[in-house]
């Protein structure tokens, strides 16, 4: 099986990527080459450029404790408590805890969604707090702001670490439920080097 890599680069990036909004995206189709026609890509550039897409039918339900999702869903206390989720792990730079304080449990660990950021760094803890809402049979939302590419990659990797399985199937598994999933290009570089430590 192989997999395609679309990359969006705005002309006026200059290669340098100040902005999270200006970061490139990757759209990626994981259908043998075969299957690839230009029709697939076109909605592989809708969903991406467009997460909204992704968000009316509310946060990805990946397994039976994690729902991934972008800040629209974090925003939404009924779409939060009509999934039963109680934990919220907000790995965006740019959005606020909307319920803090209340019966929902957070923790934040802010990155920018540039390819510069080694995203891999917050990686442990991120799991760590992942396996406590399972620990206690509970679901967490993992979000970022969109919904695309930081939360997506910590899912990613996650999978990738208790699953024993290879970037490749656990990006392929975000995707099944989260089509707009595409970690930017700096980051699917981190998930690479992360896979080569891990005895997949």
């Amino acid at each position: 099986m192989s997999f395609s890599l679309k990359l969006n680069i705005p002309s006026s990036l200059n290669m340098k990527f100040p902005s999270p909004i200006q970061s490139p995206t990757l759209c990626i189709n994981f259908e043998d080459d075969s299957d690839f026609d230009e029709s697939e890509s076109s909605l592989c550039d809708e969903i991406v450029e467009n997460p909204e897409y992704c968000d009316k039918q509310g946060p990805a339900r990946i397994n039976e404790y994690i729902y991934l999702g972008s800040e629209a869903h974090a925003s939404d206390f009924d779409v939060l408590r009509e999934n039963g989720i109680g934990f919220v792990l907000n790995v965006a730079s740019c959005c606020k805890n909307y319920f803090e304080g209340g019966e929902l449990v957070y923790k934040n660990l802010p990155v920018l969604d540039v390819c510069e950021t080694n995203i891999s760094e917050i990686f442990n803890e991120a799991f760590d707090f992942i396996e406590t809402v399972k620990q206690r049979n509970g679901k967490v939302l993992i979000h970022c702001q969109a919904g695309v590419s930081r939360s997506v990659t910590i899912t990613t990797a996650y999978l990738m670490k208790t699953e024993k399985i290879s970037m490749n199937d656990a990006l392929k598994k975000v995707k099944e439920t989260r089509k707009c999933a595409a970690p930017n290009f700096g980051f699917m570089v981190k998930l690479m080097e992360y896979e080569d430590g891990l005895s997949i």
